[in-house]
C-alpha cells in the first residue's frame, strides 16, 4: 500500500516563514540605518572643508543637506579642531511591528582644520 506523502513540506515551510520574513526585515532596516549613518558621517567629513566659514554659516551648510538635523553643535577648540555633533530622528519601516517608531541616529566627528 503506497502512503501519499504529498505537502508534508508545506506545513514546516508555513510555519517557519514569519521568522524568515521577519529575520529578512531586521536586517534591510538595520541595511538602511547603517546607510543613513554612513551618509550623515559623510557629511560631517565633508563640512571641514568649510571650516574656515563661521558656525553659523557651518550650521546653514549643515540643514541645506538635510533639513531634519536637530541638536547642532560647532565646537571650535584651541589646536585648530573642529567638533561637530548633530542627530537625526529616522522613520522606521519595519521597526514599528516590534514598536520602534523612529531611530535617532547621533553623529559626533572631529577634524583639524588648517
Amino acid at each position: 500500500m503506497k502512503i501519499n506523502t504529498h505537502g508534508q513540506v508545506l506545513v514546516p515551510f508555513i510555519l517557519i516563514l514569519p521568522v524568515i520574513l521577519l529575520i529578512l526585515a531586521v536586517v534591510v532596516e538595520q541595511g538602511m540605518l547603517l546607510s543613513e549613518k554612513n551618509n550623515l558621517n559623510n557629511l560631517a567629513f565633508d563640512l571641514c572643508s568649510y571650516s574656515d566659514k563661521d558656525n553659523q554659516t557651518l550650521e546653514e551648510l549643515l540643514l541645506k543637506n538635510d533639513t531634519n538635523l536637530v541638536n547642532i553643535k560647532i565646537i571650535r577648540e584651541e589646536n585648530n579642531i573642529i567638533e561637530v555633533t548633530f542627530q537625526k530622528e529616522k522613520e522606521a519601516i519595519f521597526g514599528k511591528i516590534v514598536g520602534y517608531k523612529k531611530y535617532n541616529i547621533k553623529i559626533k566627528s572631529e577634524c583639524k582644520r588648517g
